[in-house]
């Protein structure tokens, strides 16, 4: 208010208020403390209308309610199709509602369309700006298939025997002796039991 004060000087001249967003003011503070700032400005006399933007597709239902019902007038842009929006369409639906004093609603619809001289899309890498490179080179992709991974079958058909460890590949069985340290401790101490496993 002071600072449309210092525009139009003490006289009673009015003043309109645009607020950027109402959407991030949702995000620091409640809705009610918003709605009450803005009931504020509209009841005040030196200010003619508030201007206000909203994200809906950002906020809720309810509170995008809560702000149309207060508001003397609602426009809203939408796209005309919902494919066209996944195409960028330029060409929307304007849907402008007044609400009269007597309580009636006045409903305007207009096509509108955006012009492409001012807008340029640049084709920007979505990879985080760093030191060394994070994609490779096409010949770098042709060395790494050729590349013969250890897990990967390498027998050119015929029977593989991985290398176990084993110095025979005969079947035979296995035991395995364990001698407890002590008998007095409970199975579930916090002495690992495979310390004593000699095999």
């Amino acid at each position: 208010i002071d600072l449309g004060r210092g525009e139009v000087g003490q006289g009673k001249s009015r003043f309109s208020v645009a607020i950027d967003s109402v959407s991030v003011l949702l995000r620091h503070a409640s809705l009610p403390s918003v709605s009450g700032l803005i009931n504020n400005l509209r009841s005040h006399d030196q200010v003619s209308c508030i201007l206000w933007l909203i994200h809906s597709d950002l906020l809720e239902v309810r509170t995008t309610a809560a702000l149309e019902y207060m508001s003397s007038m609602v426009a809203s842009l939408e796209p005309v199709n919902v494919r066209w929006l996944e195409r960028l369409s330029k060409r929307g639906k304007l849907n402008v509602h007044l609400k009269r004093r007597n309580g009636r609603v006045k409903v305007i619809e207009e096509e509108a369309s955006m012009e492409q001289a001012d807008i340029k899309f640049i084709n920007q890498n979505l990879l985080p700006k760093v030191q060394f490179n994070l994609q490779l080179t096409e010949k770098e992709r042709i060395e790494r298939a050729k590349v013969v991974l250890p897990f990967e079958h390498q027998g050119n058909g015929k029977n593989l025997h991985i290398y176990d460890g084993r110095r025979s590949l005969s079947h035979g069985t296995g035991e395995i002796h364990y001698l407890r340290d002590s008998y007095d401790e409970r199975p579930d101490s916090d002495e690992d039991p495979d310390d004593d496993l000699d095999i």
